[in-house]
């Protein structure tokens, strides 16, 4: 009976949450339809885009609200027998990822391929890509495990998006901050950061592993302050590779920045649902070792991109190409 009631909850809400997507995006694309062509540039493109979404966008999102509802019902299902059958949310998560998968290409990729089409190949481009992927998987495989490691330390799911999440925001931002402050040799830095990085994601795997089963004794505020500077080393070091990068490809390859936020956003929104899935099947230290091993690999792919492109410009061929617009 809880089970069925649980059910028509799920099924009432995302259908509630389905036609209130639609009314907000009819708003907003009737109200700023003639505003983002303006924006992104008064070509016949954007133009057919943004008709299209006037015209058709309806039927996409009452599709959405479908597989939301189908999505949630599943997983309202399975909640009642977890313990029984963990399969069902492994299946749940992986149509998430999927859905997520779909719409992050409609949403990121596809726009950014009308807006800045790459007409000529540049060498080392895949090397770039791979580095800000890597960039966008690690961070939420770090942010995700951290979250749910400190989770209980801190007094609850709640405190630990307050306290945690906030931490890792703030500290990640200073980082970026800093790294604004290299001024030469940027590879250089970029692959000392890089390696303190995983020195520290082993030192933090031995802290929570360690360590801080050891301090629950202690008030709950002071276990806030504790877990608030338990990520200030890591999250402070995370907020330099990205600026840093971006600024290495303004020197090699500038066209290709854009590609690079929208790759690096691309990997940030599926490296959530990845994170859960290879946590519940290997833990949460795998996963930190996987983000590691992210970074480092990530690093080394960018390393390569350089050296291609230095190689390239001694050999006489153009460093920077155009992309179409």
């Amino acid at each position: 009976m809880a089970g069925g009631a649980a059910v028509e909850a799920s099924d009432a809400g995302s259908m509630i949450g389905g036609v209130l997507l639609y009314g907000v995006s009819r708003l907003l694309f009737e109200s700023w339809g003639q505003r983002l062509i303006a924006y992104y540039g008064a070509t016949d493109r954007w133009n057919d885009v943004v008709q299209w979404f006037q015209s058709g966008w309806g039927i996409i999102f009452v599709l959405l609200a479908c597989i939301t509802t189908g999505l949630f019902r599943v997983a309202s299902l399975g909640a009642g027998f977890a313990a029984m059958n963990p399969l069902l949310f492994v299946i749940v998560l992986t149509l998430s990822l999927v859905q997520i998968l779909l719409l992050s290409l409609v949403l990121i990729l596809v726009p950014l391929w009308m807006r800045n089409r790459m007409t000529t190949a540049q060498p080392g481009r895949l090397g770039v890509f791979l580095y800000f992927a890597a960039l966008g998987l690690g961070f939420m495989f770090i942010e995700i495990a951290l979250l749910q490691k400190l989770s209980v330390f801190v007094g609850g799911p709640m405190y630990s998006m307050a306290i945690t999440l906030a931490s890792i925001l703030i500290y990640s931002g200073l980082g970026s901050y800093v790294g604004r402050k290299f001024e030469n040799n940027l590879g250089r830095c970029l692959a000392m950061v890089i390696v303190i990085i995983v020195a520290v994601i082993g030192g933090e795997i031995y802290f929570l592993n360690r360590i801080l089963p050891a301090l629950m004794g202690l008030r709950l505020e002071v276990r806030w302050v504790v877990a608030s500077i338990a990520v200030l080393p890591v999250a402070f070091l995370l907020g330099m590779p990205l600026p840093t990068g971006l600024r290495i490809l303004q020197q090699i390859d500038p066209v290709v920045r854009p590609w690079a936020w929208g790759i690096n956003a691309f990997a940030t929104v599926i490296g959530g649902i990845m994170c859960v899935l290879l946590s519940i099947e290997k833990g949460f230290t795998v996963t930190l070792l996987a983000a590691a091993a992210l970074y480092l690999l990530g690093g080394i792919a960018l390393g390569w991109s350089v050296r291609r492109s230095r190689f390239a410009a001694r050999a006489g061929e153009p460093v920077v190409q155009h992309a179409a617009t």
